[in-house]
């Protein structure tokens, strides 16, 4: 006997409702999108998450899909350089630059992180198979980068690294199956 209230869901419409003309579903699904701001606000909750979850334990599966991530959009960005602004530190500034940038930030936290985070140092030997591989990744990859901005992070990830690993030497107890002879 009462009317229904019909909901509006034209917010979170998908476009996929049939009483649409295709027209009208693709308006609705561009008008959908995030905005650049809110792009960026997922962005920075997705790092903040992940830099929450890696600074408690850091386990190689853990951190090996942050590694990945970096290595990938490294390569790509040199990939879909021109070859004439190859090595001018100049990088296109759009969203994979930026995303880029603050994986590489996350690492670098990572290492620097006073006390340090347990189990990174043995993640990433794990991941590289040792001390060298994990070192000349970050040398190859990141400190390599055609951006400045990586290259600079990279070179302080390096040196964060390598004090980490030379703390860790000083602080660990002698392996006694281990003879160093003069």
């Amino acid at each position: 006997s009462g009317n229904s209230s019909k909901t509006d869901t034209t917010a979170i419409d998908d476009g996929s409702r049939n009483d649409l003309s295709p027209t009208e579903r693709k308006k609705l699904i561009l008008d959908s999108r995030l905005t650049q701001i809110e792009r960026g606000h997922i962005i920075d909750l997705t790092f903040g998450i992940i830099t929450i979850s890696l600074s408690q334990r850091c386990y190689t599966n853990n951190l090996y899909p942050l590694i990945t991530f970096i290595s990938y959009n490294v390569n790509l960005e040199w990939e879909e350089m021109p070859e004439r602004t190859r090595g001018t530190g100049e990088m296109k500034r759009g969203s994979r630059y930026k995303t880029t940038l603050k994986a590489v930030s996350v690492l670098l936290f990572l290492l620097q992180k006073n006390p340090p985070v347990p189990h990174l140092i043995e993640s990433l030997n794990e991941i590289f198979e040792n001390g060298n591989g994990a070192a000349a990744w970050m040398l190859c990859c990141i400190v390599n980068s055609n951006d400045d901005s990586i290259r600079a992070l990279g070179i302080k990830s390096l040196t964060a690294y390598l004090h980490a690993v030379m703390s860790s030497n000083q602080t660990s107890t002698p392996d006694p199956s281990i003879h160093l002879s003069s």
